[in-house]
C-alpha cells in the first residue's frame, strides 16, 4: 500500500523495519512494480537504491518496465532503462 499510494517516508521506515524490497503480493507485483504502475517516480528511485530487482516480474510476465510504459510515465521509463530494465 505504501508503494501504491506514494508513501516514502513510510517505505523507507518499512525497509528499515526489515521487509523486502522484493517482497511480492499474491500476484508476484513487487513494490517497485507498484510504484512503476502508479508513477510515483522517486519512490521508484529509492526502491531501486535500496536494492529492487528493476526486472522482477508479475506471475503473468508484466516487469515494472512495461506497466509503466502501459500507463504513459515516460520519465520513468527512462529511469528503469537506466537502471537496467531489460526492454
Amino acid at each position: 500500500i505504501a508503494a501504491q499510494e506514494g508513501h516514502r517516508g513510510l517505505a523507507a521506515d518499512l525497509l528499515a523495519a526489515g521487509a523486502s524490497v522484493d517482497a511480492p503480493c499474491e500476484d508476484g507485483a513487487t513494490p517497485l512494480f507498484i510504484a512503476a504502475m502508479e508513477g510515483h517516480r522517486e519512490l521508484v528511485a529509492d526502491l531501486l537504491a535500496a536494492g529492487a530487482s528493476v526486472n522482477a516480474p508479475r506471475k503473468d510476465g508484466a516487469t515494472p518496465l512495461y506497466i509503466a510504459a502501459q500507463n504513459g510515465h515516460r520519465e520513468l521509463v527512462a529511469d528503469l532503462q537506466a537502471a537496467g530494465a531489460d526492454p
